[in-house]
Order: structure tokens, then C-alpha cells, then sequence
């Protein structure tokens, strides 16, 4: 994914359009304090964040500028502090200059540390996928050239077993809930470790995810991963000359924040659940409203409601299929009467018809059958010889 000069202007003529119009309006309607408007404005200012948006929303100005709303909307009241907790042990990013051959950062995530916990991770994969946002900014700045917009991420599965069949829900819930927040950020999955024990959860997976999503997916050998990634570029886990990932030191932790290095007690394990009170998300309760609700403001679309945001496009995006559904739906409120009213002429007409086609059938076999009576009156045949009777009867054939 790159940026050209005119995509690059009109995704900062999309951020000022934000921070001149939407987000003052934001100010005074959400009533936001100096410490959430600052935080607003520094996600403002990513403008590959921007980008990336404009491009999911096929660069569409007035779909990405509602989409930038809802997604400014989520952070404000659903985006979990980063100074919780540290980054999560099985999701590590690579230091810096460890690229792939298009100078994208790697990403290394080990499915199993994901598997083995037993709490929600919904609040954990959400920090987690804002210190890599951030990270990317920093790589950015400190760059200079084309914008970094993406990863490549290593997927590793050793050690997965078909039990984290149930964790295909949060997979479900990524797609459907966070990435329409953070689009984009992958541009590749490598899939490391698999066997054929894993074919049977990569069969229920693959049903979640989207076609785009899928041919983004690749299975290498180890082979074949380091013909595609340096050796430099790797760690000692994957065939690489990197150190090891456990001594191996991850960006991700210069992004947390200072508060969380002047109040050490606020620090907990990674693998302690936040409480409800630290997530305002989980103490909000959504409801879904119907696409056709006067309280929808996007009409057709199935959306939803929350005590603590306005409402949000259900989907994270408007689908061709909703919008196909809310046409056919409109053409028949309008066209109801007129449609019915054909329907029963037509119907009228070919019972008319059918009756017309009864009646002169009934009419020709009645002239027919008392002419074969009265001739076999005449030549005192009995009444069971058939017409064809009477006609070789009545002119016998030599």
C-alpha cells in the first residue's frame, strides 16, 4: 500500500476538516476534558491512520470523514489506557530495521500465549493494536521518506490444539468490532508451524474472514520464509541470526505511558483482566437498532446504541447487501399497490383465459359425439362401437 501526492493532500485536507469542524463540535457535545481533547488531536495528526481509513472506505470523502467520527467517538470512550498494563508476552514487534524486502516492520505473534488464557482479552488485544498504531508514528517521524502505512505479521501457531476452537469468537470480534477502528494495518500474514493437526481449525477460521483477507494469508516453509526475509531479520526462533524473542528488545514498550513509570502500582501483570471500572466500554451497554428505526441515523444500515456514544454503524462500514436490502424495501413501499393490483388483473386475465379454452373444448366434443350417436342409430350399431367404428363402417375400405 503507498500514498501518492494527491492521496497524501486529501488525507490531510481530511484532517483539517477534522480538527477544524468535527472535533470543536465533539468538544462541546461529548464534553471532553484538556486530557481527552489532547489525545484526540495527536490521533488527528497520524495521518496514515487517516489514510488508511480513506482507503477502506474506497476513498470516498463523505463515508470517511463519518467513519473518522465513529472512530474518534470509540477512542474517546472505549479505547483502554496503555499504562494498564504492558504489552502482552505473545505479541512481539521487532526492533527497528528488522523489515521485510518492501521496508515493512514485522510483527511476531505466538497463538498460543493466546490460547492458554482464560480471561477476556478483548481490553488486551486493543492496547496491544494501539501501541503498534503508535509505533508505526514513531517510525514514521523518525524516517522522513514515504509513510510506513503497514506490517507483516508472523503468525506462529506451535503448540495451538483444536480446545482454541473457542477462541474462533474473538476472531469474529476482531473483525467485526476493532478492525474497523485500526484498518488496514496488516499487509501480510505468515502463518509459521502449521501441520496438518491445524487444517481442522484453519477450515473454521477461514470461514470468518473475508476474501481480501485470505489471499493476504501464506503458509512458508522455514525454507522459504528466509528467502523472502533476511536472515538479519529474524530471530534464532525462526532460522534467523536475531537473538532469541525473549532477549530480543520490543518497540512496543517506548510507547506506554510515563504515568505508568510514577505510579508503579498501577502496573499489573498482563494476564490480569482489567477491571470494569478501568474499560469504560464494559460498563456501557449496547443495543442494536433496527435499519429502518427513526432512531437510526443511518437509515437502511443496521446500527447500534450506547449509553455513552452516539450510534455506530453496527458493521463498522455501510454493506452493498444492506443497501440492496433497504432498495428493494423502499421500492416495494412505493410500488405496493400498483404491484398487487397487476398481479390480481393478471391473474383474472388467465383464469378467464383458462375457462375460454374449457368452454370451446366442451363445445366441438359435443357435435362430435351425438354425430357418432345418430349414425349408429341408422345402421343399429350398439352404443359401444367407437366413432372409428362408424367411419370404416360407413365407408368400407376395399
Amino acid at each position: 500500500m503507498q500514498m501518492s501526492p494527491y492521496l497524501n493532500s486529501t488525507a490531510r485536507s481530511l484532517q483539517r476538516t477534522l480538527t477544524d469542524e468535527i472535533l470543536p463540535s465533539l468538544v462541546d457535545e461529548l464534553d471532553l476534558d484538556e486530557e481527552e481533547q489532547r489525545k484526540a488531536e495527536e490521533w488527528l495528526q497520524d495521518t496514515p491512520s487517516v489514510f488508511r481509513t480513506f482507503k477502506r472506505h474506497k476513498f470516498t470523502t463523505s463515508f470517511a470523514l463519518e467513519a473518522l467520527r465513529t472512530t474518534l467517538i470509540w477512542r474517546i470512550r472505549s479505547l483502554p489506557p496503555l499504562d494498564i498494563a504492558p504489552p502482552s508476552p505473545f505479541i512481539h514487534c521487532l526492533p527497528a530495521k528488522c523489515w521485510d524486502p518492501f521496508d515493512r516492520p514485522i510483527v511476531v505473534v505466538q497463538l498460543a500465549g493466546i490460547s492458554e488464557t482464560g480471561h477476556d482479552l478483548r481490553p488486551v488485544l486493543l492496547r496491544n493494536t494501539e501501541l503498534l498504531r503508535l509505533n508505526l508514528a514513531a517510525l514514521n517521524k523518525s524516517k522522513g521518506t514515504a509513510p510506513i502505512l503497514q506490517y507483516v505479521a508472523l503468525l506462529d501457531i506451535k503448540g495451538v490444539s483444536l480446545s482454541s476452537v473457542a477462541k474462533i469468537d474473538l476472531l469474529a470480534w476482531c473483525m467485526s468490532e476493532m478492525l474497523p477502528h485500526f484498518p488496514g494495518m496488516l499487509a501480510a500474514v505468515f502463518v509459521i508451524n502449521f501441520g496438518w493437526t491445524h487444517s481442522g481449525l484453519w477450515n473454521l477460521s477461514r470461514r470468518t474472514l473475508p476474501r481480501a483477507a485470505l489471499s493476504r494469508v501464506f503458509f512458508p516453509t522455514e525454507q522459504e520464509l528466509l528467502e523472502y526475509f533476511s536472515a538479519s531479520s529474524l530471530p534464532q526462533d525462526y532460522g534467523g541470526e536475531l537473538p532469541t524473542l525473549i532477549d530480543l528488545p520490543d518497540p512496543l514498550h517506548l510507547h506506554i505511558s510515563r504515568s505508568a513509570a510514577n505510579h508503579k502500582d498501577t502496573v499489573i501483570n498482563p494476564e490480569t483482566p482489567v477491571c470494569p471500572t478501568e474499560v469504560k466500554e464494559s460498563t456501557s451497554t449496547q443495543e442494536a437498532i433496527s435499519p429502518f428505526s427513526l432512531l437510526n441515523p443511518y437509515f437502511g444500515y443496521p446500527a447500534m446504541i450506547s449509553d455513552a456514544a452516539a450510534p455506530t454503524l453496527y458493521y463498522g462500514r455501510r454493506r452493498k447487501r444492506d443497501l440492496f436490502r433497504t432498495l428493494l424495501r423502499l421500492f416495494w413501499m412505493r410500488w405496493r399497490r400498483h404491484l398487487t393490483a397487476s398481479f390480481f388483473c393478471l391473474l383474472v386475465f388467465l383464469t378467464i383465459a383458462v375457462l375460454r379454452k374449457v368452454t370451446w373444448m366442451r363445445r366441438w366434443r359435443w357435435p362430435i359425439s351425438s354425430a357418432s350417436a345418430l349414425l349408429g342409430v341408422i345402421l343399429q350399431l350398439p352404443p359401444s362401437v367407437g366413432a372409428g367404428t362408424l367411419w370404416n363402417v360407413a365407408i368400407p375400405i376395399n
